[in-house]
């Protein structure tokens, strides 16, 4: 039944399942409260699986949608838009996600800040924008005709990317920085944090395209070593460290983060070195059991099917049996692998393990994970600020249990220090 109310306007009776996991809700949505209807997710709320794990928590099925009737219909169709700009967006997004691939992103404060490059500096690869859903070259370089770096720095609005193809030259330039005595002993530190960073996310790169290749994962597992060395001595800045995105999310990228982000905060905790470097292997691995899902469902826009949703869920076991004959990767980093989507709630998965399971290598990838996908922009879907992915989290500690409360009281302390 559809009951209208005012102008355009129309309330839907519909089962919460129909509302699109990882897209923003176009129209208010309520429930049967005890005094009648409630809202409970006003418009253009972010309707991720938080959102459907508090519904459920609540014991609502089915829900009561507000907002214009057209919109509504194209939203439920989920094949009719309501109008063509609509369906082009839509396909904007299915062709980027499948471009993006060749492309790989790249910290672009080296190529912006004026303390972070030569004067005279030369570029032997070509330079690309990544905004929303669009790509678009922004500068021409090859090794046969290199570029000046304009000594103002690279415009750029969006993520800065290279072609994939051109990670070698990029690595050469890297090493050509970090090497160079002409760089000021004052940012000396930061290049080096940043050159740290970017090796990390092409050997990541390089593990998730293979990663039952144990000279990948060998050489990657060598350099969390390093990180966790430069986090544990002050040697660099954490936030040199992180890659601070704003338009999209690379697995790679995300899994660096997490990594750096888990060691600052097990070195918060009190956890000693030899822990740390197995818990920072453990979250840069975390997302490795990605690789078995089929490109269609990990990289699909809009809602998954209920067998696709499955197949996500699998991924920590996934991750773990294909790296568990790999000697490179010790047994306690397999944990932070296997239960980084667990709660403490026992409302994670795959094995929805409660408190008395969940290690202190999980709660900790748990949090860091959450943190840093809630403040990753996507295509269509806006980012949360630090405050608001902190106050979040806060929420989820305070009502529902799912993350570890000192963990969190420690992290929120992290975080403050980063300067984000």
């Amino acid at each position: 039944m559809v009951e209208t109310v005012s102008g355009s306007k129309t309330k839907v009776p519909i089962n919460i399942d129909r509302l699109l996991v990882g897209l923003r809700i176009p129209f208010d949505v309520y429930y049967e409260g005890l005094d009648g209807l409630e809202r409970l997710f006003p418009k253009w709320t972010h309707f991720d699986e938080d959102a459907h794990r508090v519904a459920s928590l609540k014991g609502i099925t089915t829900v009561y949608v507000e907002g214009d009737a057209s919109l509504i219909a194209a939203y439920l169709g989920q094949s009719q838009p309501a109008d063509a700009s609509e369906g082009l967006e839509l396909e904007k997004q299915v062709a980027y996600t499948k471009k993006k691939k060749e492309y790989h992103q790249i910290e672009k404060t080296l190529l912006v800040d004026r303390n972070l490059f030569l004067p005279g500096s030369r570029i032997t690869f070509s330079l690309f924008e990544i905004d929303g859903v669009s790509v678009r070259q922004i500068a021409e370089a090859t090794q046969r005709s290199p570029m000046l770096i304009p000594a103002h720095g690279v415009v750029v609005k969006g993520d800065l990317a290279i072609r994939a193809q051109d990670i070698p030259l990029y690595q050469d330039y890297l090493q050509g920085l970090f090497e160079s005595p002409a760089i000021p002993a004052e940012v000396r530190r930061k290049t080096r944090a940043i050159s740290m960073k970017e090796n990390s996310k092409i050997l990541m790169r390089d593990v998730l395209s293979d990663p039952k290749d144990s000279t990948k994962t060998g050489t990657l597992v060598t350099f969390v070593g390093s990180i966790t060395d430069a986090v544990l001595n002050q040697d660099v800045e954490v936030q040199d460290l992180m890659s601070l995105r704003n338009h999209d999310l690379y697995t790679y990228t995300h899994s660096v983060n997490v990594s750096v982000l888990s060691v600052a905060l097990g070195a918060a905790l009190g956890l000693d070195r030899d822990r740390l470097e197995k818990l920072g292997i453990g979250a840069m691995m975390h997302d490795v059991g990605k690789s078995t899902i089929p490109p269609e469902v990990l990289d699909k826009p809009g809602q998954l099917t209920n067998e696709e949703f499955r197949l996500m869920r699998q991924h920590p076991i996934e991750g773990v049996r294909i790296l568990e004959p790999n000697p490179a990767i010790p047994r306690e980093s397999l944990v932070a692998v296997l239960q980084h989507h667990e709660k403490l709630s026992g409302n994670g998965y795959p094995l929805r393990l409660g408190k008395d399971k969940l290690t202190i290598f999980g709660r900790i990838t748990s949090l860091v994970d959450s943190y840093d996908a809630l403040t990753t922009p996507r295509p269509y879907r806006y980012s949360h600020t630090p405050y608001m992915a902190l106050a979040l989290l806060t929420r989820e500690v305070t009502e529902y249990g799912d993350y570890d409360a000192d963990c969190l009281k420690a992290f929120v302390k992290v975080i403050a220090e980063l300067n984000v």
